[in-house]
């Protein structure tokens, strides 16, 4: 498995937002993990979530219930603490690499805006 393309960095974010099916965006105004967590859980629809590092992960790994194939998350600028933000990006990469090594129903992408 090929390790490459595991975020991408972009400009335009309002391509990609036309053509994702199931999308959440991060605004640079989330400074602090409850304000992520509630943004990842109201945009993403988590059946379960319980508001830890952990329970992030576990919902990142977990779309079986989503009928798109897409799943897209865009930050715009992650201004959160650096010990949140070392526990999101650790999340982010986990997850999206039990996608592409074990899913064929879902795409995963995580996007940053430049």
């Amino acid at each position: 498995m090929k390790v490459e393309n595991l975020f991408y960095f972009t400009k335009y974010p309002l391509r990609i937002l036309r053509k994702s099916i199931l999308c959440c965006y991060i605004q640079c105004s989330i400074r602090s993990e409850n304000d992520l967590f509630y943004t990842l859980n109201k945009q993403l629809e988590f059946s379960v979530f319980g508001w830890n590092w952990n329970a992030l992960h576990d919902a990142l790994s977990n779309f079986e219930d989503v009928k798109e194939k897409n799943i897209v998350i865009v930050h715009e600028k992650l201004n959160l603490q650096e010990k949140f933000l070392y526990e999101y990006i650790l999340c982010l990469i986990s997850a999206t690499l039990l996608w592409k090594k074990y899913s064929h129903l879902h795409r995963f992408f995580q996007f940053f805006l430049i």
